[in-house]
């Protein structure tokens, strides 16, 4: 366990690309989903940290990181649906998006890629362009700085910089067992949806929550 020290929450910025890449791909090799659905060699790795780059830049999209002793622990990322020149919901091709994602990523399970990730992005997608709702798409922590009030920060600060959109509403989905968190801020669950891994040659239930929360 690292030693205690001030978590300070700041935006990152595409000079963190790196750090929050290595943060996310961390946490996603804790993944039972991404275990079985990602090899994490270098192309992946690599597709990965272009997203990033494109992320941390994009007008819609904010990521706030927590910092302990001056690394990167964590980060949030939360996406808005505002914007003069977003594309409809009507004119999102996901099978385009499930060619791209699998032309960069190359998951080594394809139909769980296609069932479990291309169905959370078009989730996300209708919340954010069609529903109007801001949509929190990612929250990682390492695993040596969980429990020390990390996701508390970050969670804290982000809902401040929704509220100040002026928005209605913000939604997330996250595995059931890291539901408690959100539920401390007011987040109602509003659907779970399961799906078993045995199909694609793993073990257990994923399930997902999908939980909003009025501003």
């Amino acid at each position: 366990m690292p030693t205690l020290s001030p978590i300070i929450i700041t935006d990152a910025r595409i000079s963190d690309t790196l750090e929050i890449e290595a943060v996310d791909v961390a946490c996603m090799k804790q993944d039972p989903v991404a275990k079985l659905t990602y090899d994490f060699n270098e192309t992946m790795i690599e597709n990965q940290r272009r997203q990033w780059y494109f992320g941390l830049e994009h007008p819609r999209c904010r990521t706030l990181k927590a910092v302990i002793n001056g690394v990167i622990a964590g980060f949030i990322t939360v996406v808005y649906p505002e914007t003069s020149y977003e594309p409809t919901y009507d004119e999102i091709n996901l099978n385009e998006a499930l060619e791209d994602g699998l032309e960069m990523m190359k998951p080594k399970n394809e139909k769980l890629f296609e069932d479990y990730y291309i169905n959370m992005l078009e989730n996300q997608r209708r919340m954010s362009l069609k529903l109007r709702k801001a949509v929190i798409t990612n929250m990682a922590v390492l695993p040596e700085y969980r429990g020390l009030g990390c996701e508390f920060l970050l969670l804290e600060r982000i809902l401040e910089a929704v509220r100040r959109r002026d928005l209605p509403m913000i939604w997330v989905e996250v595995a059931t067992g890291l539901t408690p968190i959100y539920e401390a801020f007011g987040f109602m669950a509003v659907k779970v949806e399961q799906l078993d891994l045995r199909e694609y040659g793993g073990e257990g239930i994923a399930e997902l929550t999908a939980m909003n929360l009025l501003l």
